[in-house]
């Protein structure tokens, strides 16, 4: 294959499968006439100065939030959602992060996360309010630097937005024209977002056709640029996220941790030539449950059920939704994998043990040290995956001592 990015992105899938659906997908390949080596040797990753960065900070605990089918009693929802958001900035986590959906129950708590952020803003002193992420090609970038200019004024200078570019085209209904060019709005839109931020005026055609001088108000709270991530899992859009000097919101569900360092490298060695001036930071999502302490063994079962009762169901919807399998019409034997119980159990087991936070404290600190050799800045901790509220608060309290002794082996 001589398209290097073909190649990377089928790598990146075929690391992320089990080894059942490996031998399938590269039967499908030969199918198609493909022969690929993907199991070569990897080239090590931390090898440069990315792996002094890695060793010389600690990795920074923020929350995501998702409300994953709790769409029912909403507004007992949103009050979760803020007391949670309360005891997370008390007990000193670094950020939270809201999500944007549209026309369906899975996140469908979610079409604005400006508008919760706002509230999350009243409600809070210290931490930093997020979205993850604003899908840029479905809005006017105007609205969006007003929205975030007022969350930002709210919080007092707390505020961050994550942009993507979108890929369900359901979601474009609100503006279909733009989705085959999603990509390419992403970056315009984003572009007048950022001059309007820095308070310059953007020249635009008002309703009788003629070019007005146009800047948003209010104007942000904080004199410093917004602190932008671009959502992604690519490693040519870390490279350009590197080029422009903005932050990464990535994550494992459809990628490894192997895939997401070598991405990172690329974003640092990017980063480093156009920006030197700048650290940047990567932030990965993670499902996450801490179990507590001191509990029975029989207790431990019953929650793990729960756990992988959720998560199973969690990650049949979202592959369902996701690009590749869409675009490769995949959803079929995603299906039948599912209805296997040995596939899907080994599935579980891979997902569990290498792309989340869960389990003891001892086996979640073992999983943020690899993410700090890998380079990460931040993981953002998503709590509601569908489990009850009163597991989500046992949770928190766990993770709450983690990020003490985080605090403490900082000092």
């Amino acid at each position: 294959m001589n398209n290097d990015n073909n190649y990377i992105r089928l790598k990146q899938r075929y690391q992320a499968l089990t080894q059942d659906q490996k031998t399938t997908f590269l039967e499908q390949l030969q199918q198609q006439g493909l022969s690929i080596d993907f199991d070569q040797l990897h080239q090590d990753t931390t090898s440069d100065d990315s792996s002094v960065h890695a060793t010389t900070r600690q990795i920074d605990i923020s929350l995501c939030y998702f409300s994953a089918g709790q769409n029912e009693h909403s507004s007992t929802q949103y009050q979760f959602i803020l007391e949670t958001a309360r005891d997370a900035d008390k007990a000193g986590f670094h950020a939270i992060w809201l999500p944007e959906r549209h026309f369906a129950n899975f996140g469908g708590l979610h079409p604005n996360p400006a508008v919760l952020a706002a509230a999350i803003a009243t409600q809070t002193q210290k931490i930093a309010i997020r979205s993850g992420s604003v899908v840029l090609p479905l809005h006017n970038p105007l609205r969006v630097a007003e929205e975030w200019a007022l969350v930002d004024q709210l919080s007092e200078g707390r505020a961050g937005v994550g942009f993507a570019s979108g890929w369900h085209s359901n979601d474009f209904v609100m503006a279909p024209e733009q989705y085959t060019q999603r990509k390419q709005e992403l970056f315009s839109r984003l572009e007048t977002v950022i001059s309007l931020w820095r308070g310059q005026p953007r020249m635009l055609p008002n309703g009788e056709n003629q070019l007005t001088e146009t800047l948003t108000y209010p104007r942000p709270y904080s004199s410093e640029s917004l602190p932008i991530w671009l959502t992604t899992n690519s490693g040519d859009m870390f490279e350009r996220a590197g080029q422009l000097g903005l932050h990464v919101l990535t994550s494992l569900i459809t990628s490894d941790l192997e895939s997401c360092a070598e991405n990172i490298r690329r974003y640092r060695a990017a980063l480093k030539q156009h920006h030197p001036e700048k650290k940047g930071n990567v932030t990965l999502l993670m499902h996450t449950f801490l179990f507590p302490e001191h509990i029975t063994s029989d207790e431990t079962k019953a929650i793990t059920q729960q756990i992988r009762q959720s998560l199973s169901d969690y990650l049949k919807t979202f592959l369902s939704m996701s690009e590749q399998y869409i675009e490769n019409n995949l959803a079929d034997s995603l299906d039948n994998i599912w209805d296997n119980n040995a596939q899907a159990d080994e599935i579980y087991q891979y997902f569990l043990t290498n792309k989340t936070l869960i389990g003891s404290q001892s086996v979640c600190q073992k999983m943020l040290n690899r993410l700090k050799q890998a380079d990460v800045d931040e993981v953002a901790c998503l709590i509601d995956f569908g489990l009850s509220n009163e597991l989500i608060r046992q949770s928190l309290s766990s993770l709450s001592q983690l990020q003490k002794k985080k605090e403490k082996q900082g000092r």
